[in-house]
């Protein structure tokens, strides 16, 4: 019910942005990507699935050494698949579902691993910021610290209920702060991949003003602080529109980017981690028929 729900304002989102927007313009603009901008897209697609390999390593065998590299990289492109069909990419935290044992702990390094990078996201949106409106970033900065009081003062209260942020919590005193420095770092390159790639794809479908660069991150914030809709549809278009309007950036530019980079960063790993998953219940089928 919730997927559901959560689908229908995700179209309604992308409807009433199409609404004020001219397809027809967006078309246009599309089709100004050329092949060889494209291929460098794909690339750092690419080379940012594989920092995601290598962060993610990192955690797995900080708790785990005897966790190989191909079963990292699996339940990582298992995580890209569940991601791809959940809102704001939540079900990441079900990477580690066809990994035997310590699910919960599977669960709690995912979450780790997101809230790194989403915190990595948060503070590069509050130095653009401070760039653009440095008493913008003043509020925002404000808030974000009274947000993070009041957290984790409710998680206080919940540790006691829920098992999975108990383990979330034992998780953070366990493991070594040279693997979770390692994390962070690794999650500043995979930001500045995003950002660098979203920056990549305007320039190349219009004239992009220099100052727009700074705003860059908080596209991706914004994105990562609204979850509402599945597949994030709506969201990620909506908020490139909104932070790039200042700039005198056309709007049909700012959605067709944004759909882009939907395409290369969230669709292409998702349906590859999807691939994964039906093979691996394919496998477990074939094993159990012939037990």
């Amino acid at each position: 019910m919730i997927s559901r729900l959560k689908l229908i304002v995700g179209l309604g989102l992308m409807g009433g942005l199409l609404l004020l927007l001219e397809p027809a313009r967006v078309g246009e603009i599309l089709g100004r990507l050329q092949p060889a901008t494209i291929f460098i897209v794909v690339g750092l697609t690419t080379a940012g699935v594989a920092i995601q390999a290598v962060k993610w390593q990192i955690l797995l065998r900080s708790r785990h050494p005897a966790v190989t590299r191909t079963l990292s990289l699996e339940s990582l492109f298992v995580g890209f698949g569940l991601g791809f069909l959940s809102p704001g990419r939540l079900g990441e935290l079900g990477r580690g579902l066809l990994i035997p044992g310590h699910r919960l702990e599977w669960a709690g390094l995912a979450a780790v691993d997101r809230l790194g990078s989403t915190a990595v996201t948060g503070i590069c949106a509050l130095l653009g910021l401070l760039v653009l409106h440095p008493l913008a970033a003043l509020v925002a900065s404000t808030a974000v610290v009274a947000v993070a009081g009041l957290l984790k003062f409710g998680c206080r209260t919940c540790l006691k209920r829920f098992q999975f942020l108990r383990t979330f919590d034992q998780l953070l005193g366990k493991l070594p702060r040279q693997a979770l420095l390692a994390n962070v770092g690794w999650s500043l390159v995979f930001n500045l991949v995003f950002f660098f790639q979203f920056w990549f794809i305007l320039t190349d479908m219009g004239p992009i003003p220099r100052a727009a660069l700074a705003a860059v991150p908080c596209v991706f914030a914004l994105k990562a602080l609204l979850p509402i809709s599945l597949f994030d549809i709506g969201v990620r278009e909506g908020a490139a529109i909104l932070v790039l309007a200042p700039f005198g950036i056309p709007p049909e530019l700012a959605f067709a980017a944004a759909l882009c980079l939907f395409a290369a960063n969230v669709a292409l790993p998702g349906i590859a981690g999807l691939f994964v998953i039906l093979r691996r219940w394919e496998m477990v089928g074939s094993l159990r028929g012939v037990e």
